[in-house]
């Protein structure tokens, strides 16, 4: 029988947004300085390590105060020197912003380095339009880069030697070095997918499925079924998801779910600030980031508070033993193989990040490592026609 393995989501997020509302970056970072940050992302992974989790996951992030981990491979490369047992995972790397031989030749590295340790390397398009322009990349062309660097990286880590000739990628003949250690090291390759046909480009082409935890149970097992309808057809075994979500545990349900919903509302505009800086221009940026801070503040309709307690209602929040018998239902719901929770965001210190992850493992991790993730009947069978629609 196989058990649920469980995780920490790292995500170092700096709070200079004001800067870039009020186009002044050249006066620098008014708060917390981004070498503080990075030095409590490491301490969340070693004290997850400490008290049982199995893995860190890191997302990529560039020129945003919106997360500080640019290169996750090379964050976690350097966790495997900080580190005796985690696991890794990334969420994600943005193959587009990448030369696929880089993240195929990064990924077998830190394989060379840390072989021991198990890897769900987490990949995607990301959808930031200033992050795109200030790497220089096309941001149209983004699927075809995508797909074309997912073939790649398949090509690398699976033949001695391989070329390629894309629409977007020319690689002449190469062999990957260094050469990867673990035989089977494309299986940890995932796609993070919200829609029907990322989904479908993913499952032919072999990959597992990393997904946040946004949509409901029933919805995401459509996903899955989806997945491996066309991994089936490429001749690829079903494959059981990784599902990260937010997680707010407190010795009282009440305390969590109003701490969880004010942290939410900050995410609410990291999300807006990174995603949809063209909301930006209904504003005076001249009045300064807090007129607009308190003008998207006093707008909030019923229908926003709505959204955020649907949010919740998806996520992990509440006393340990809630918390606990919400992760079944996630994995009992979805068929995931892992589990592993958001701990720090919005508004959330340092300090809050610690007791999150504190207090779930001191009182329920032995309990979350019983949990049986066998491959769930529903996954075994036939898919005919199309499974539950999905939205995305």
């Amino acid at each position: 029988m196989t058990t649920l393995e469980t995780g920490v989501v790292l995500h170092p997020i700096a709070k200079d947004w004001d800067r870039y509302f009020e186009k002044d970056l050249g006066r620098g970072n008014r708060y917390q300085s981004d070498f503080q940050i990075l030095k409590e992302f490491v301490s969340l992974a070693q004290t997850a390590e400490h008290f049982g989790y199995d893995f860190a996951f890191a997302p990529e992030h560039h020129v945003s105060p919106y997360g500080l981990s640019v290169n996750p491979l090379q964050v976690m490369t350097y966790l495997a020197g900080r580190t005796r047992r985690l696991n890794f995972g990334t969420s994600i790397v943005v193959l587009p912003w990448w030369n696929p031989l880089r993240v195929a030749e990064e990924l077998s590295l830190l394989d060379n380095f840390a072989p021991d340790r198990k890897k769900l390397i987490g990949v995607g398009r990301g959808v930031a339009p200033f992050e795109y322009a200030a790497m220089g990349i096309p941001y149209d062309d983004r699927r075809e880069r995508h797909d074309e660097a997912i073939d790649i990286i398949r090509l690398a880590l699976t033949q001695e030697s391989s070329s390629y000739d894309g629409k977007v990628f020319q690689i002449p003949e190469v062999t990957l070095r260094p050469r990867p250690v673990t035989p089977n090291l494309v299986d940890s390759l995932l796609i993070a997918a919200t829609s029907d046909e990322t989904l479908i480009e993913g499952g032919k082409r072999g990959l597992g499925l990393i997904y946040s935890g946004q949509k409901p149970g029933n919805i995401t097992r459509g996903d899955v079924m989806m997945l491996n309808r066309e991994r089936a057809a490429a001749g690829f075994a079903p494959t059981q998801p990784v599902i990260l979500v937010w997680m707010m545990c407190c010795r009282s349900s009440q305390q969590a779910r109003e701490r969880m919903a004010q942290a939410i509302g900050h995410v609410l505009f990291d999300l807006t600030n990174n995603y949809a800086q063209a909301v930006w221009d209904g504003f005076d940026r001249n009045a300064g980031y807090r007129s607009y801070v308190d003008q998207m503040q006093s707008s909030a309709s019923e229908a926003d508070l709505i959204v955020v307690e649907r949010f919740l209602d998806k996520q992990v929040c509440g006393t340990p033993e809630q918390c606990l018998e919400q992760i079944r239902a996630i994995q009992e719901a979805t068929g995931a193989r892992n589990i592993s929770f958001q701990i720090q965001y919005g508004d959330l210190t340092h300090d809050e990040a610690l007791a999150n992850l504190t207090l779930l493992a001191t009182q329920a991790m032995d309990e979350l490592h019983t949990i049986p993730t066998d491959v769930p009947e529903w996954m075994l069978e036939p898919v005919e026609g199309d499974p539950l629609k999905v939205g995305g």
